[in-house]
């Protein structure tokens, strides 16, 4: 119990924070090219996004989604 309690009160290393800080513009860089995308295909998404993400888990969604983009990028790539 008592090193669970050191784990949760030490300071995050300066590394992390600017790991956490380049994820944060990363995402808001990703909500702009989000506003470019076709309305109804990501409102599309969001809610199918939204009925899974408690059961599923983030991760695991945002795995499928790459799975399929790869796929769609290697039929592309095999018709040029």
């Amino acid at each position: 119990m008592k090193e669970a309690r050191i784990m949760m009160t030490s300071p995050v290393s300066g590394e992390a924070k600017q790991q956490t800080s380049d994820f944060d513009a990363a995402a808001a860089k990703a909500q702009i090219a989000l506003r470019d995308l076709n309305h109804k295909s990501v409102m599309d998404v969001a809610v199918w996004w939204y009925a899974w993400y408690m059961t599923a888990g983030h991760k695991r969604l945002g795995r499928l989604l790459v799975d399929i983009a790869r796929q769609e990028k290697r039929k592309q790539t095999a018709k040029e």
